[in-house]
C-alpha cells in the first residue's frame, strides 16, 4: 500500500504542494490524499496498475488538470474536488465517486462519467465549465443538489451511446439550473422528482419519456426532441413545468389529477396530450402545429381573460373548454367522442368542420358557427347562458339537437343570415332570445314555457310555427313577423305578455294578446306595420308609462305605424316625473293610422296633481289631463264614473248632472 498526502493529514489541515512530472503507483493499493486548506492545482498525470484512491480530505480546493485515468475510487469528504481549470483539461479516472462535499467540473470540453463512475453521497455537484458533463451511470444518487452555472449538464449518452442505451441518472437533490440541463436517453423512461429552479434551459435529446414530478420554476426554454415525450406529473397532484417557453417537436403531456395552469408559450411541430384526470389550463400564446389529444380530464383554453390558444387539430375523447373574454378563432378540427364547452364572455368562432360527438355546451359569451358541422356532426347542444351565432357558411337547422332540459336559455344571433328551425323546443321553463341582424324562422310548435325575446333582427313564424308560452319581449330593433304563418290570427297565450318596443308585421295577419300588453316598457314605441292588426280585445290589461308632464317625444309609451288596433281590457296610465296640471295637454297614445275599434274598460291614473283626471278617447287613441272642481268632487265623480261607463254599455242612464260630469271627464267610448 502506498499513501501520498498533499498537506498535513490527521485533522490539522495545512497547505501542501508537489513538484513532479508524474505520480505513479506501481503495485498494491495507492492513496492520494488532498489535505490542504488552500487551492491546489495538480497538473501531474497519475498512473498505476492496481487500485488507486483519490481522497479530498482538506477544506481547500483541489483542481485536477492532468490526465488522471487510473483512479479506481474517489472520496470527497471535505472541501472541493474540481475537474479542470476552465480549459480542455482534467479528468478523474474511471472509478466510483463518493461525494459528501463538493464535486465541481470546470472544463471547456466534454467530460463523461461512465457507467462505473456512479456519484453517490450527500454532496453537491457543480457544473461550472463551458463544456458538457455527461452522467451515464444509472446509480447516480448524490443528494446534496446540483448547481449548473455554465455549459451543459447532460443526463444519459443518448444517440451517441449504444443502440439501446438507457443509462444515466441525476442526483436526488434540488437543481439550480442557470445554464442547460439536458436529458439524453434512448428508449427509456425517467422520473425526475428534483425541484428545478434557475434561469436556465431544460432540453430532451434522444428518445424516451421524461416525467417531471418536482415543483419546477426554471425560466429558460424547454426543448423537446421529435421522439421524446415530456410528461408533467405522475397522475397525482405533483409535477410542474418551468415558466419559460416550450419548443416542442415531440410530445408534451399533462398528467395531473388536480387543476394545473400552464402559462408557457408552446411552439413547434409537436403534439400535446391531456391524460390526467384533472384540468389543465393553457394560458400561453401557443402556435404548436401538432395534434392535441384529450384522453382524460379537461383541457381548457384560457381562463376568462384574453390569453390562451391552440393551433393544430384536436382528438377530444373527454372535455375541451374554451374560456376567453375576447374574440378568438379556432381554425383546426375537433374529432373524437368528447364534449366541447364554450365559457367566457367573448366570441369563439369554430372555423373547422368538426366531427366530435360528445355534445356542445354554451355557458357564456357567443359560440360562432364558422363552418358546416362547427358544433360537431352529432351530440346535444346545451345552453347555459351563452349564444349560438350562425354565419353565412353555416345556416343548418340544429334545433333537433338542442337540449330540452328544464330552464334552457336558447339564445341565437343570426348574424345577418335567414335560418329556419323545424324541430319544436320543449324545455320546461326555458327561454328563447333572438339577437343580431337577419331572421330566425320557427316552423315548429314550440312549447318551452319561458319568455321569447327579440333583441335584434327578425323572429318569424311559418306554417303552424309558434313561440313558447311565456310571452314576447320586443327589443327596440326586433321584428315579429307572421307573414309566413298559415293561420291569419296568432294568439299569444294568457300566460304570456307582450312587452317592448319593436315592430309587428305580416300583411293580413292578426296578433291577439291574451295576457298583458306593455308597449315600450318605459318608455318606447311599438310599430304596427301596414296590413297588420293588433288585437287587445281579450288582453288582461294595457299599461302606458308617461314620464314628462310636457308630453315631449320619447317620454311616453306609444303605438305607431300604419296598422290597426282593437281595444279591450283595462287601460292603466302611470304618470311620473312631475305634476300633470295643464288641462290643455293632449297626448296621442295610439298614433297608428290603420284605424281603431273597441274600447277599454276603465282608466286608472296615478301620479297626477291633486284634482286631476286623465281621460282616454277610444276613437282617436288620445288622452288628456283635465281639472276637477274640487278634491271631494273628483273623488265622488271618479267613483260614479267608473260605474257610469259600465252602465252606458248596458244602456242604463243616470241623472243629467252626473251624466254631464262623466261626459266631460270620460267621453263615451266607441262601441264595437
Amino acid at each position: 500500500m502506498g499513501v501520498l498526502n498533499i498537506g498535513s493529514y490527521g485533522g490539522n489541515d495545512s497547505a501542501g504542494s508537489i513538484v513532479a512530472p508524474q505520480i505513479g503507483f506501481n503495485g498494491g493499493t495507492g492513496y492520494l490524499n488532498f489535505n490542504q486548506t488552500d487551492t491546489f492545482t495538480l497538473t501531474n498525470p497519475i498512473t498505476g496498475v492496481n487500485t488507486i484512491f483519490f481522497q479530498q480530505l482538506g477544506s481547500g480546493t483541489t483542481i485536477l488538470t492532468g490526465a488522471n485515468s487510473s483512479a479506481n475510487r474517489t472520496l470527497i469528504s471535505n472541501g472541493t474536488l474540481q475537474i479542470g481549470d476552465g480549459g480542455a483539461n482534467g479528468s478523474i479516472g474511471n472509478g466510483a465517486i463518493t461525494n459528501n462535499s463538493v464535486l465541481a467540473i470546470n472544463s471547456s470540453t466534454n467530460i463523461s462519467f461512465a457507467n462505473n463512475q456512479a456519484i453517490t453521497g450527500t454532496g453537491v455537484l457543480v457544473q461550472m465549465g463551458t463544456g458538457t458533463t455527461t452522467l451515464v451511470a444509472n446509480n447516480t444518487t448524490y443528494s446534496g443538489g446540483t448547481l449548473i452555472s455554465n455549459g451543459t449538464l447532460r443526463v444519459g449518452a443518448g444517440p451517441t451511446g449504444p443502440q439501446f442505451d438507457t443509462n444515466g441518472s441525476l442526483g436526488t437533490g434540488n437543481v439550480t439550473n442557470n445554464a442547460t440541463l439536458l436529458f439524453s436517453r434512448r428508449f427509456a423512461s425517467d422520473t425526475v422528482s428534483n425541484n428545478i429552479s434557475g434561469t436556465g434551459a431544460l432540453g430532451m435529446f434522444g428518445s424516451g419519456l421524461l416525467t417531471l414530478a418536482g415543483s419546477n420554476s426554471y425560466s429558460g426554454l424547454t426543448t423537446i426532441d421529435s421522439v421524446y415525450t415530456l410528461q408533467i406529473g405522475t397522475g397525482s397532484t405533483n409535477g410542474t413545468l418551468g415558466t419559460g417557453s416550450v419548443s416542442n417537436a415531440g410530445t408534451l403531456s399533462f398528467n395531473r389529477s388536480d387543476l394545473y395552469t400552464a402559462s408557457n408559450a408552446i411552439s413547434g411541430t409537436g403534439k400535446l396530450s391531456q391524460i390526467g384526470t384533472g384540468t389543465t389550463i393553457l394560458l400561453g400564446s401557443n402556435s404548436y402545429s401538432g395534434l392535441t389529444t384529450v384522453t382524460n380530464g379537461v383541457l381548457q383554453i384560457g381562463n376568462g381573460g384574453t390569453t390562451g390558444s391552440i393551433a393544430g387539430d384536436v382528438v377530444n375523447n373527454a372535455t375541451l373548454i374554451f374560456n376567453r373574454s375576447d374574440a378568438s378563432t379556432y381554425s383546426g378540427t375537433i374529432n373524437g367522442t368528447g364534449a366541447v364547452t364554450k365559457q367566457g364572455g367573448g366570441t369563439l368562432t369554430l372555423a373547422g368542420a368538426n366531427s366530435y360527438s360528445g355534445g356542445t355546451t354554451i355557458s357564456d359569451g357567443v359560440l360562432a358557427l364558422g363552418s358546416a358541422n362547427a358544433v360537431g356532426a352529432s351530440g346535444t347542444i346545451r345552453f347555459g347562458g351563452g349564444t349560438l351565432q350562425y354565419s353565412a357558411s353555416n345556416t343548418t337547422d340544429y334545433s333537433s339537437r338542442f337540449s330540452t332540459a328544464a330552464s334552457q336559455a336558447y339564445s341565437i344571433d343570426t348574424n345577418g343570415q335567414n335560418v329556419t328551425w323545424a324541430s319544436p323546443l320543449a324545455s320546461s321553463g326555458g327561454t328563447l332570445t333572438k339577437s343580431g341582424t337577419g331572421a330566425l324562422t320557427l316552423a315548429g310548435a314550440n312549447s318551452y314555457s319561458g319568455v321569447t325575446t327579440i333583441s335584434g333582427g327578425t323572429l318569424a313564424l311559418s306554417g303552424a310555427g309558434s313561440i313558447g308560452t311565456g310571452g314576447l319581449n320586443l327589443g327596440s330593433g326586433g321584428v315579429f313577423d307572421l307573414t309566413a304563418r298559415t293561420s291569419g290570427t296568432y294568439s299569444l297565450p294568457s300566460t304570456g305578455d307582450l312587452i317592448g318596443s319593436g315592430k309587428l308585421t305580416g300583411n293580413r295577419r292578426t296578433l291577439a294578446v291574451l295576457g298583458a300588453f306593455q308597449p315600450g316598457n318605459s318608455p318606447g314605441t311599438v310599430t304596427v306595420d301596414a296590413g297588420f292588426m293588433l288585437d287587445l280585445s281579450r288582453a288582461t290589461s294595457t299599461t302606458f308609462d308617461i314620464t314628462d308632464p310636457r308630453f315631449t317625444a320619447g317620454t311616453y309609451d306609444l303605438v305607431n305605424g300604419n296598422g290597426s288596433m282593437i281595444f279591450g281590457g283595462i287601460l292603466n296610465l302611470t304618470f311620473s316625473g312631475g305634476s300633470y296640471d295643464n288641462d290643455t295637454d293632449v297626448l296621442q297614445l295610439f298614433a297608428n293610422t290603420g284605424g281603431f275599434s273597441g274600447d277599454f274598460t276603465s282608466v286608472f291614473s296615478t301620479g297626477l296633481a291633486e284634482g286631476q283626471f286623465a281621460t282616454f278617447n277610444a276613437t282617436t287613441g288620445a288622452i288628456s289631463v283635465v281639472p276637477a272642481p274640487s278634491t271631494y268632487a273628483v273623488a265622488l265623480a271618479g267613483l260614479a264614473c267608473g260605474g257610469w261607463q259600465m252602465m252606458r254599455r248596458r244602456r242604463l242612464r243616470q241623472a243629467p248632472t252626473l251624466a254631464g260630469t262623466c261626459d266631460q271627464h270620460f267621453p263615451e267610448p266607441a262601441v264595437r
